[in-house]
């Protein structure tokens, strides 16, 4: 919405932060893989609201690996779904409740969440900071298991209304106050 204040954790090359930004006062696009960082870095350079961020996110403050895949889009905190490359980078890692403290943010007021199958820990990371709408992926991809039905149950105890869609190609979680 006009006005509102989103964080595109998982932010990839850009497209959710580029189509926030048309309307959004301010977008955070948040990204830990380096080869994706600057493909996100040029595709948003001349957007003045969006702000790439390069950082994990999870529901710890600490540092870790992040696993390379064979292609950068399965690059991720846990083994990547296409089997990896073997290789790996080291990450600063932190929450969103963190995050919104470091970037100055006393609430968000719409958070995406598409993170390579550790949408249940950035979700749980949101601590006592208030997002006001949260949608997040679910995809077969914590080890060929679904995330969504955890996400929504994590949502539902913290008292948001959710939807799922678990009926497309996409397994979708939708949350809002």
């Amino acid at each position: 919405d006009d006005g509102d204040v989103v964080v595109d954790v998982g932010a990839y090359l850009g497209v959710t932060s580029l189509t926030a930004a048309e309307t959004a006062a301010k977008v955070y696009a948040i990204e830990p893989s380096p080869r994706a960082v600057l493909c996100l870095k040029a595709n948003t350079t001349d957007v003045e609201n969006i702000e790439v961020v390069q950082l994990a996110v999870s529901d710890t403050v600490t540092s870790t690996e992040l696993q390379l895949g064979n292609r950068v889009a399965d690059d991720s905190l846990i083994t990547p779904d296409d089997g990896g490359s073997s290789g790996s980078v080291t990450v600063e890692t932190t929450t969103v409740e963190e995050l919104a403290s470091r970037l100055g943010l006393d609430a968000i007021d719409f958070l995406k969440v598409e993170v390579e199958g550790l949408e249940p820990e950035v979700v749980s990371g949101v601590g006592d900071l208030s997002v006001e709408k949260i949608v997040s992926t679910g995809n077969a991809e914590r080890y060929g298991e679904t995330t969504y039905q955890d996400v929504a149950g994590i949502l539902r105890d913290r008292g948001y209304a959710v939807d799922v869609d678990d009926e497309h190609s996409y397994d979708m979680v939708y949350a809002s106050t």
